[in-house]
């Protein structure tokens, strides 16, 4: 969460335009509520959301996706177990845990 420090403007604007919260208005929330808050503002077309498209953008190229599309893959455990970038998060246990 500490990428709120970073956009601080940002997310004021976002605030204002998308809740009608005032700069006092946005710092006396609880913690949990605003961080909810700002997380969301992602979802709407505001500041924050053309920054993460702006993000995502710069992956797709470095990873050599120009055409600016994101992979989808299917979650089965084969594929998953499979992807090296997710395959040292992930362990299966041969039994149900209880």
């Amino acid at each position: 969460m500490i990428w709120v420090l970073d956009h601080k403007y940002d997310l004021e604007a976002d605030f204002r335009a998308f809740y009608h919260l005032d700069h006092r208005s946005m710092y006396r929330l609880d913690g949990p509520r605003f961080f909810a808050l700002a997380t969301r503002t992602m979802a709407f077309s505001g500041v924050m959301a053309a920054r993460a498209a702006k993000i995502q953008a710069d992956q797709n190229r470095r990873n050599g996706n120009q055409s600016g599309e994101t992979r989808i893959k299917p979650s089965t455990p084969a594929v998953l177990q499979g992807d090296a970038n997710l395959s040292p998060y992930i362990e299966y246990a041969s039994t149900p845990r209880r």
